[in-house]
């Protein structure tokens, strides 16, 4: 493990490291909450029927491409770009499934999730396999926004049966 958060939670810290360790996950995590929300809230009124799930499963590719351009910021070896592309192939594949099923797209947030909280558990090597670095904080924003992603579109995809409208200025056209 190479996250220095969790390092310096794990090793015998300070009360003071404990307090600024929780603050920091708290706080990204509220800030992954409430950006999901703030995303819900637009999408829901400018992706009307059937185009939120086209969005939602384009989101759900946007996020996990990410780690390529984690790979490259840390510069990876080649098995950690391996290991991210197969990821990113796996999430591809629940996105498209789920273009046609909001329990599908639920469903690959919350693996999307676990996926970010595996790269801070386990850092550079995912159940024997490499993977990249990833930012301080990352992992807790991204559980944050995708436990709140999933939530919401296991709840919330019954608008999702009606026609399908761009509404790009859902503010001035309130129905």
């Amino acid at each position: 493990m190479n996250n220095p958060l969790l390092q310096t939670l794990l090793n015998d810290p300070t009360g003071g490291q404990i307090a600024a360790g929780i603050m920091m996950i708290l706080v990204f995590s509220s800030v992954g909450l409430i950006a999901a929300a703030a995303t819900a809230y637009i999408a829901r009124r400018v992706f009307l029927g059937w185009y939120g799930r086209i969005y939602w499963a384009g989101m759900l590719i946007a996020i996990a491409a990410l780690y390529m351009g984690f790979a490259a910021w840390f510069q990876a070896s080649p098995e950690a770009w391996t290991t991210e592309l197969i990821g990113i192939a796996v999430f591809v594949t629940v996105a498209a499934v789920g273009a046609f099923s909001a329990p599908s797209l639920a469903l690959g947030y919350l693996m999307h999730g676990l996926w970010d909280v595996a790269h801070s558990l386990y850092g550079t090597t995912i159940l024997g396999h490499v993977a990249s670095d990833i930012p301080l904080g990352y992992d807790m924003f991204c559980l944050g926004y995708d436990l709140t992603a999933a939530a919401y579109l296991a709840w919330y995809p019954k608008a999702w049966d009606q026609p399908a409208r761009f509404n790009p200025a859902f503010w001035r056209n309130p129905d």
